[in-house]
C-alpha cells in the first residue's frame, strides 16, 4: 500500500483548463480522470456525480489530497485552505502519532510538481534497520535452530540485545530508556523476525507489558518498573488472557477485591507470553462483575515475586518455541494501592490501548519472517539442480 501510494503521488499531475480554473488539479490514474469534493465542483458534479458523493479526504496539508472511487485527487490549496484548515490541523497530528513520526509531511503545491509526502526513512531509522538486521544475521540466526528444537530460553541472546539497546527500545529517555517512536521499534521488529520469529518475541514481549505503564502509568510507577527494566536485562508479561477468554476481555474471571487499602487476587491466565521468566506482571482483573463491560475490570502491576504467584510449565508451542509461553496463577495475591494502573474500573480501556500500541509490530514481524522465507526459498531454488538446471529453470 505504501509503495504504490508513494509511486502514485510522485508522479507529476496534469491540469485541464476547466479544473484549474475550479482550482482543482487532476491527476490521470491508470487511464481514469478523478474529481473530488463536491462543494468545490459545479461544472463536473453533473458529469461525475457519483464520484463527488462518495469523496473521502485523505491528506490535507497546505493543500488536500482526496480519495474518489476513481482514483485519488488534491485540490488548489487556494480553494480549500479555508474549509480545510481545522481538519488538516487534526490529520496531520494523528498521521504523527500513528507512525511515531517517521512519515515527513511536507506541502502540496498549486502548481504541477511533485507531491510532498515522503515515506522514506531518516538517517536513524537506517542506522537502526542496520544494527537489527546485522544483530539478526550474526547472533540470532546462527542459534535459531537449537532454540527452536530444544526450547531453551534464549537468555544470552536477549541480554546482547539488551546490551545493544534493542531490548525495551520504546521506554523514555527520562526513565533511561532511548525513546524510540513506535515507527522506530516496528523497523527494529521487522528485522529481528527476519532472525527467527520465536527470539524476535521473546525480545519484543517485554514492548506489550510496558505499554500500559506508557499509557496509564504515574511517574512513581513508570520510574520503578520501567527504570529498572533498562539497568539489567529483565523480563515483563502481559497477563490478560485465560483459559476461557481470549480475545473476548470481557469474559475475564480473574477477581480482585478490595480489602482495606490493599486488593486481593484470585484467578488464573494461560498462554502468557515471557510468564514463566517475567520479573513483573501487568495484570487484568475483575473488580465490579456488575458494571458495564467497559467498567468492570481494574489494571495491576505486580511484582513477580508476591506470594501466591505460581507459573505454569512452559507450553510447546507448534512454532516460535524459543519464545517462553505459560500459565499464571494468582492465589490470594495482595497487591497495594499504589499498584493499580490508572483508575479503577478503567482497565478494559488501557488493555485495549497496549494493543493498538503493539499490533502493528506483530504485522511488521509476520513482514520480516515473510521476507525470510522468500529469500531462502530464492537460494535453494538457486542452489537445487535437476536434470542439469537450478529447478527455478526446470519447466
Amino acid at each position: 500500500m505504501a509503495g504504490s501510494l508513494r509511486r502514485l503521488l510522485v508522479r507529476k499531475h496534469v491540469a485541464n483548463d476547466e479544473m484549474r480554473r475550479l482550482g482543482w488539479v487532476c491527476s490521470p490514474y491508470r487511464g481514469r480522470m478523478v474529481v473530488g469534493e463536491k462543494k468545490l465542483v459545479d461544472v463536473l458534479q453533473t458529469r461525475h456525480a457519483d464520484a463527488t458523493e462518495q469523496a473521502v479526504p485523505v491528506f490535507c496539508g497546505v493543500g488536500a489530497l482526496w480519495k474518489t472511487k476513481y482514483g485519488l485527487v488534491r485540490a488548489n490549496a487556494r480553494a480549500l485552505l479555508a474549509r480545510s484548515l481545522h481538519f488538516r490541523k487534526d490529520f496531520n497530528r494523528l498521521v504523527k502519532a500513528a507512525l511515531g513520526g517517521g512519515v515527513h509531511i511536507k506541502s502540496f503545491t498549486t502548481t504541477n510538481r511533485l507531491c510532498a509526502i515522503s515515506f522514506e526513512l531518516t538517517p536513524e531509522q537506517k542506522e537502526y534497520k542496520a544494527t537489527a538486521a546485522q544483530f539478526a544475521r550474526k547472533v540470532i540466526i546462527p542459534k535459531a535452530a537449537h532454540h527452536d528444537k530444544t526450547g531453551e530460553y534464549p537468555y544470552e541472546i536477549l541480554k546482547s540485545a539488551w546490551e545493544l539497546g534493542l531490548l525495551n527500545a520504546g521506554i523514555p529517555t527520562e526513565y533511561g530508556g532511548l525513546g524510540l517512536k513506535l515507527l522506530d521499534e516496528i523497523i527494529l521488529g521487522e528485522e529481528l523476525a527476519y532472525g527467527c520469529t520465536g527470539i524476535s518475541t521473546a525480545i519484543t514481549a517485554n514492548g506489550l507489558a510496558e505499554a500500559p505503564l506508557l499509557i496509564a502509568g504515574n511517574h512513581e510507577q513508570k520510574k520503578k518498573y520501567l527504570g529498572r527494566m533498562v539497568e539489567e536485562p529483565l523480563l515483563a508479561a502481559y497477563c490478560v488472557t485465560e483459559p476461557n477468554a481470549g480475545s473476548d476481555v470481557n469474559g475475564i474471571k480473574t477477581r480482585a477485591v478490595k480489602k482495606g487499602d490493599k486488593w486481593v487476587v484470585n484467578g488464573s491466565k494461560m498462554w502468557i507470553t515471557n510468564g514463566g521468566v517475567a520479573n513483573w506482571y501487568f495484570l487484568l482483573a475483575k473488580t465490579d462483575p456488575d458494571a458495564p463491560p467497559g467498567k468492570a475490570c481494574t489494571a495491576f502491576i505486580v511484582d513477580r515475586d508476591t506470594p501466591g504467584i505460581t507459573p505454569g510449565r512452559k507450553e510447546w508451542n507448534m512454532g516460535q518455541r524459543a519464545s517462553n509461553t505459560s500459565g499464571v496463577t494468582f492465589e490470594d495475591v495482595v497487591i497495594p494501592q499504589e499498584n493499580v494502573l490508572g483508575e479503577v474500573g478503567k482497565g478494559f480501556k488501557i488493555a485495549m490501548g497496549a494493543f493498538d500500541l503493539t499490533r502493528p509490530a506483530v504485522a511488521t514481524g509476520a513482514v520480516g519472517l515473510a521476507q525470510r522465507a522468500l529469500d531462502e526459498a530464492t537460494k535453494y531454488a538457486n542452489e537445487r539442480k535437476t536434470f542439469g538446471l537450478p529447478i527455478f529453470e526446470a519447466s
